[in-house]
């Protein structure tokens, strides 16, 4: 059986065929080097996962690259781009890790690919060697069984109301090294009816966690769509959020009122509360898609992350086979924007 890393390596190698094999059809079907050969080649860039910012960079480096040597033949653009792309590569390659664990919440409103985004970021920083505990504070469990765990398990619902510690419902995950998991089950819906009544109800979550913090690099944190009291709890507890935006306008209209929610519990609950970034989901080839990827980049500026989550087959398969992507289909389209966030996720936390 192919190994993990042999499986990332074959992925890597196909997706570099792919970008290759994309921008060369480019530059072969157009005679004149024009607006529409730059318009092409930058949607080429995007649908290989390079990222809507850094494909758009890119583009502008070379027609600036074009005009300044007055090239007119596009066979020339192939050696071009590489020197680009090389040049753009170059710096300070080694990574500082923030000097105290993250802990960091996914959330956003239904259906935005919020646990698909939870669960392979997670997944793919333990590959990469970080110590990583996946905490599933959703009713619905679906971190819990996308990762091939029983629902049925003791986790954050017992943490929360007192019956046991975190450090006895962590599981280890038996495919991921340094991948950890907290279990949700069904269970926890009752929570959001008995924290108000507890003693500190809203710092549950957030003293369970502590209690473990010390023995990881990030802890994620996969929070209930509803915004309850439990949500209330995770928002507490997270030292940042992220938060995954569909590429459609009605993914939009939710935004309002969870980023109302995320500053008022700044303001009276967690103050050090920040917004880790927007990460854009579900991305499909269309105008649409590029007009609220293009508002949102306007809007939260450098808060939007640079890679996109297109939709994507395999991605929607591997929760069904109890397994992040990476170990589904390290070829997959999917399991390449999941890394590319990874890394990009890694940039961001360097120690500045």
């Amino acid at each position: 059986m192919m190994g993990i890393f042999q499986k990332i390596k074959s992925g890597l190698q196909k997706t570099r065929q792919s970008i290759v094999g994309g921008v060369s059809q480019v530059f072969r079907s157009f005679q004149n080097i024009d607006e529409e050969l730059y318009e092409e080649l930058e949607e080429t860039l995007i649908m290989a996962d390079i990222g809507a910012v850094t494909s758009e960079r890119i583009v502008e480096a070379l027609r600036q690259k074009v005009k300044e040597e007055k090239c007119k033949d596009p066979s020339l653009l192939t050696g071009m781009l590489k020197e680009i792309i090389a040049g753009m590569l170059q710096g300070d390659s080694q990574l500082h890790l923030p000097q105290k664990p993250a802990m960091i919440l996914v959330i956003g409103v239904n259906g935005v690919g919020k646990t698909t985004t939870a669960i392979n970021l997670a997944a793919n920083l333990a590959v990469m060697g970080k110590k990583v505990l996946l905490v599933d504070a959703d009713p619905q469990a679906n971190a819990t069984s996308g990762l091939g765990f029983d629902i049925n398990n003791r986790g954050i619902y017992e943490c929360i109301t007192g019956e046991c510690g975190a450090a006895d419902v962590i599981i280890g995950s038996p495919d991921v090294k340094h991948l950890s998991v907290l279990p949700s089950s069904i269970d926890l819906v009752g929570a959001d009816a008995e924290l108000p009544g507890l003693e500190d109800g809203h710092l549950r979550m957030k003293k369970s966690l502590d209690a473990v913090k010390a023995e990881y690099d990030f802890i994620f944190i996969d929070c209930s769509p509803s915004l309850g009291y439990t949500t209330v709890n995770a928002l507490v507890a997270a030292d940042s959020v992220l938060i995954p935006v569909q590429c459609e306008y009605f993914a939009l209209e939710g935004l309002g009122k969870l980023l109302s929610t995320i500053k008022m519990t700044k303001s009276r609950l967690n103050p050090g509360l920040e917004i880790e970034g927007f990460v854009m989901t579900m991305y499909s080839r269309s105008r649409l898609a590029n007009q609220v990827t293009l508002e949102v980049r306007e809007h939260f500026k450098h808060l939007a992350y640079d890679t996109i989550i297109q939709r994507n087959i395999r991605l929607s398969e591997a929760p069904s086979h109890g397994k992040p992507v990476i170990l589904h289909d390290a070829a997959s389209t999917g399991s390449a924007a999941y890394m590319n966030l990874a890394k990009e996720f890694m940039q961001r936390n360097r120690k500045q």
